[in-house]
């Protein structure tokens, strides 16, 4: 994984992220199961 620091706070963070708004209902309803099994994924796959 690749990390960038964020502007000048000293803050390193990734350059790549997963956007996970979904997850909390934002665009339309979602079974927890599936969300707590995208979350795996992503962090399984790096």
């Amino acid at each position: 994984m690749e990390y960038r620091e964020l502007g000048k706070t000293g803050m390193k963070i990734s350059s790549l992220s997963f956007g996970a708004s979904s997850l909390g209902g934002v665009f339309h309803h979602i079974l927890e199961s599936e969300g707590i099994e995208s979350v795996f994924t992503a962090i399984e796959n790096g």
